[in-house]
């Protein structure tokens, strides 16, 4: 299964772990139970959504690369920070 971890989520936000897990099972934030982890994983696309729905700020310095043409792009690139290798 492919996707970042509760664990690089909560590093790149800068938020407690088990906010995340909260927004994961609330369905804040779209993801997938990971049994072989035992934990939740959260694909790039569904986290540049979540920020982009969210009133949270969107992170600042990386570029959002995304081939997924339902995420409309609502400002210019450099606005937006979300490049994890690996991810989807």
């Amino acid at each position: 299964m492919y996707g970042y971890t509760v664990d690089e989520v909560s590093r790149f936000l800068q938020y407690d772990p088990a906010a995340i897990r909260y927004w994961l099972r609330t369905g804040h934030l779209a993801g997938a139970f990971d049994p072989s982890i035992d934990d939740w994983r959260v694909t790039a696309n569904d986290l540049v959504i979540f920020l982009r729905q969210s009133s949270e700020p969107m992170p600042t310095g990386v570029v959002v690369w995304h081939d997924a043409p339902a995420v409309p792009s609502p400002a210019p690139v450099s606005e937006a920070a979300l490049v994890m290798s690996g991810a989807d």
